[in-house]
């Protein structure tokens, strides 16, 4: 199945921010999330993916939610300073 994937995060390079990703069908948002960590020049780690709010068609979504064909994933880091 195919999920379209959108990060929100300054630290991620332009052209990794919006990625189409193939998964197993039954896949999890812990799944894509293992799934980014083998992307080359994604500066993540399974526990920073899990670690921001992630959201599948608009709705925020725990580790457990099963994807679907077509759905839309957004990732969105902690921001910090001040």
């Amino acid at each position: 199945m195919t999920v379209s994937l959108k990060i929100y995060d300054l630290s991620v390079p332009e052209d990794l921010r919006n990625l189409t990703l193939e998964l197993s069908d039954g896949s999890t948002v812990e799944n894509l999330a293992y799934e980014c960590v083998g992307i080359d020049g994604l500066p993540y780690t399974y526990e920073n993916i899990i670690g921001s709010a992630i959201l599948v068609n608009s709705s925020l979504a725990a580790p457990a939610t099963t994807l679907n064909d077509g759905d839309k994933v957004i990732i969105m880091r902690p921001m910090e300073g001040g």
